[in-house]
């Protein structure tokens, strides 16, 4: 009985112990987390103490510890390898709820590509880049099963007008030299498909951008500066049931009745219809009534 009691004792004050163990742990976690904090902005202001002294007259080095050109590139590179990372960490405790966009302003290139980067390819989520501003936009499920039916009419059309294309889906398009990037919901390649059979990875500066885009909902500035600037010809904006055209003049995109890719069909009219239809027919049917009339236009 006398060790059971001992034992009680010292599994007892082991608890007690422990119990301050984690409590003087979690308080060392806080104050880490703070210096962390600090450093990155004490880093930040001498980076940009760095670049002002850089863009004015050089201080002299002291003549007992000289530092050369190169080592004050060296620090200036690795301040913006921490941005970078920062970024990221940043990005990782951000969630967007379907429906929702995130903007961020001020994004320089390099962290633009750093954000890609950890967004990775396979993911639900949306980007757009304009000159500084990225939009990281979450859609909602009618927008995916919007996007994926006006995809199957799209590709309808092609096969029945005979129309050569190569489809890229939601690949990234980006031009560092224009500081723009966005991603489609769809796209395609038309009067350029044979340049781009069998291609994996999009070069703005050497490749051409898509002929169509489809955009479902897009409402946001940033997209649409993206793709003017990116010099895609026809864009298809679907909104509220409704199919917009916007067609490329003088660098700007002005609405249109009249598609360039299928100038003798009513495809403002049909597109519209047939996609309120699938809410009700089903995707099956509806593309069967659509092909259907498709081929009763062009006989």
């Amino acid at each position: 009985m006398v060790i059971g009691y001992w034992l009680l004792v010292i599994g007892y004050w082991l608890l007690v112990v422990g119990y301050w163990l984690l409590v003087i742990g979690y308080w060392l976690l806080v104050i880490g987390y703070w210096l962390l904090v600090i450093g990155y902005w004490l880093l930040v202001i001498s980076q940009q103490s760095t670049v002002n002294s850089q863009q004015g007259p050089m201080p002299m080095p002291d003549a007992r510890c000289p530092m050369p050109n190169s080592q004050y590139k060296q620090v200036i590179i690795n301040l913006d390898k921490l941005e970078v990372e920062m970024v990221a960490l940043q990005l990782r405790q951000i969630t967007v709820p379907p429906g929702h966009r995130v903007l961020f302003h001020d994004v320089n290139w390099q962290e633009f590509e750093a954000i890609l980067e950890e967004l990775g390819e396979h993911r639900a989520s949306r980007i757009a880049y304009s000159q500084g501003t990225l939009e990281i936009r979450m859609p909602l499920p009618e927008h995916e099963k919007a996007k994926i039916i006006i995809g199957y009419l799209v590709k309808i059309l092609f096969e029945e007008l005979e129309i050569e294309f190569e489809p890229f889906g939601s690949t990234t398009f980006k031009r560092k030299s224009m500081s723009q990037g966005i991603e489609p919901d769809e796209c395609f390649y038309i009067q350029n498909y044979a340049r781009m059979i069998g291609k994996k990875r999009i070069d703005l500066n050497v490749d051409p951008p898509p002929d169509l885009a489809i955009e479902v909902d897009l409402t946001s500035k940033t997209q649409l500066d993206a793709y003017e600037a990116l010099g895609v010809p026809e864009l298809w904006r679907y909104e509220n049931n409704k199919l917009e055209i916007n067609v490329l003049e003088d660098g700007k995109y002005v609405a249109s009745e009249i598609s360039l890719i299928f100038p003798n069909l009513p495809i403002v009219e049909a597109i519209s219809q047939y996609c309120e239809q699938s809410q009700t027919a089903g995707t099956s049917q509806t593309l069967r009534l659509f092909r259907k009339w498709v081929r009763e236009q062009i006989t």
